[in-house]
């Protein structure tokens, strides 16, 4: 079983802490958390965006995680 899933790893997945993404990821899920734990005090801090931006932020916080997951940073080591 162990194996099994070894086989299915990314190369270089024992640096996965390394990745710019993972920690977007655990930043993103505390905010989800905040966000499903208090929904009063996660509206009114995106009610200071303007007004403009606000249906917007989901579009741009996807964007970030793909464009992390996407790119590599230069002391990563993944894919080698």
């Amino acid at each position: 079983m162990i194996d099994r899933l070894k086989a299915r790893l990314v190369p270089g997945a024992r640096d996965w802490w390394r990745w710019s993404s993972v920690h977007f990821a655990v930043i993103g899920g505390a905010v989800t958390s905040w966000a499903a734990s208090d929904p009063k005090g996660f509206a009114q801090v995106t009610a200071l965006l303007p007004q403009w931006a606000q249906p917007l932020l989901g579009v741009v916080l996807a964007g970030t995680a793909i464009g992390l997951r996407i790119t590599q940073r230069k002391d990563a080591t993944h894919g080698r």
